[in-house]
C-alpha cells in the first residue's frame, strides 16, 4: 500500500515541478517577446497563455516533444560522419 501513495506522491511532484517550469518558461518567453519584438516590428505583447501557446505550436513545428533519440547521446557526440559510403 506504501508503494502505491509513494508512486502517486512522485507523480504529484513530478507534475508540479512540470507545470512549474512550463510556467516559468512562459514567463521568460512573454518577457523576452514583450522587450523585443514591439520596439523593431511593432506588434502587440502576448500574455501568458499566448506564450504558452507560442511554445506548443513551436515545439510541434520544429521537434521539441521527440524525447527518445535513436542512439544515446555519448555514442553519437564526436563521432566522425562519412557520407562517401554508400549504404548495405
Amino acid at each position: 500500500m506504501e508503494s502505491i501513495f509513494g508512486g502517486m506522491i512522485g507523480a504529484v511532484i513530478g507534475l508540479i515541478i512540470g507545470l512549474a517550469a512550463l510556467a516559468l518558461l512562459a514567463l521568460i518567453l512573454r518577457w523576452l517577446w514583450n522587450s523585443t519584438l514591439p520596439e523593431l516590428f511593432g506588434i502587440k505583447p502576448v500574455t501568458t497563455w499566448q506564450a504558452v501557446k507560442i511554445m506548443l505550436i513551436t515545439s510541434l513545428l520544429f521537434g521539441g516533444h521527440r524525447v527518445i533519440t535513436e542512439k544515446p547521446l555519448h555514442e553519437s557526440v564526436g563521432e566522425p560522419t562519412n557520407t562517401s559510403q554508400s549504404p548495405p
